[in-house]
């Protein structure tokens, strides 16, 4: 099941449009979530996978969903996109509760690269954050995106070793799409 919590971001990444206009989230209540838990549990869904763009942006949030989710459908397969800075853990703890995964939007390692695309990236906290995810023993991946502006070969290759440094389970690249109705579409020409 592709299952949504809530629409919107809370970040504006320019390569996105999650957050075009409004950067706000609008959450489903947790009633609807509950009710919908419990269907899922009733048809003995297997997998699902949570569409949220970052589902650990609201700490408490995340934290009631994950106890309910091990309350109400604790066989299924969960696959959560978070984000490595939101990560503590309580949360890592908690996720430790459900057979799953965690998709993490590195995109690059190069704070000037991350800068053009409106991201921000401490290296040290990063790390430190990821660490949690290996001390918890869960199964995580990074994606990264190659093409993006300002980034080199070189610089591209950096990002790729830092985030095998982190013993990831899986690496995700995929290649900048420029799409339409994003702030880089919009700036593409320069």
């Amino acid at each position: 099941v592709l299952w949504e919590l809530s629409r919107g971001c809370p970040y504006a990444c320019s390569y996105c449009f999650e957050s075009k206009g409004e950067r706000k989230v609008r959450k489903f209540p947790l009633e609807r979530l509950e009710k919908e838990l419990d269907l899922f549990a009733r048809k003995k869904v297997p997998q699902l996978f949570v569409l949220d763009p970052t589902f650990n942006a609201d700490h408490d949030r995340a934290l009631k969903l994950l106890r309910l989710m091990a309350k109400k459908l604790p066989d299924a397969h969960y696959q959560f996109e978070v984000r490595a800075e939101c990560m503590d853990k309580q949360l890592a703890e908690a996720f430790t509760n459900l057979s799953c995964s965690l998709q993490i939007g590195l995109q690059s390692a190069n704070p000037e690269v991350l800068k053009n695309i409106n991201r921000t990236f401490e290296r040290k906290n990063f790390s430190r954050k990821v660490a949690l995810l290996n001390d918890y023993g869960l199964v995580f991946g990074f994606d990264l995106i190659y093409g993006l502006p300002g980034d080199t070969l070189p610089s591209f290759k950096d990002s790729i070793d830092y985030a095998l440094s982190l013993y990831p389970n899986h690496l995700e690249l995929f290649r900048l799409s420029v799409l339409p109705g994003t702030a880089l579409y919009e700036q593409a020409v320069k």
